[in-house]
C-alpha cells in the first residue's frame, strides 16, 4: 500500500514540476511602459536601467510615453525603445547589470539563457541597441 501512495505522490510531484517549466517559459520579449517628464529619472527594468538625467527631454516638453522592449535575436541580447526619439537635450545613459537571464529569442520563438556583464552606454536618441559590448 505505501508502494502505490509513494508512486503516486511522485507522479504527481513530477506532472507539477513540468507543468511549472513550460508555465515559465517566455512567449514574448518583456515589455515595460515608463513615463518621462522633463524631471527625468531612473527606471529599473530586469538587468537594465536606464537614467534619464533631469532636462534630458527638451523644457516644457509634455510628458513622454515609452515602450521598451527586451529580447534576443540569435542569442544576442537587445532593447528596443519606441517611439523613437531623434536628439535628447542630454544623453540618456543605459546600464545593463551582470546575470544570466532568460529572453524571448524573436529569430527562434524560444527562450534563451543570454549572460549579461555589466556594461553601460550613453544615447542620444532611443532606437534598438545590442545589450553586450
Amino acid at each position: 500500500m505505501f508502494k502505490k501512495w509513494a508512486s503516486l505522490i511522485l507522479i504527481f510531484v513530477v506532472v507539477l514540476s513540468t507543468a511549472f517549466v513550460f508555465a515559465d517559459a517566455k512567449n514574448a520579449p518583456d515589455t515595460y511602459t515608463i513615463t518621462v517628464t522633463e524631471d527625468g529619472g531612473k527606471y529599473q527594468l530586469g538587468n537594465i536601467e536606464l537614467n534619464f538625467k533631469k532636462d534630458s527631454m527638451e523644457k516644457g516638453m509634455e510628458p513622454v510615453t515609452f515602450t521598451v522592449q527586451l529580447y534576443a535575436e540569435n542569442g544576442i541580447p537587445y532593447i528596443d525603445i519606441e517611439p523613437s526619439v531623434e536628439q535628447f537635450a542630454k544623453d540618456v545613459k543605459v546600464k545593463v547589470e551582470k546575470g544570466e537571464v532568460e529572453m524571448y529569442d524573436i529569430a527562434t520563438n524560444t527562450t534563451v539563457n543570454v549572460e549579461l556583464e555589466n556594461y553601460s552606454f550613453k544615447v542620444e536618441h532611443f532606437s534598438r541597441y545590442i545589450l553586450v559590448d
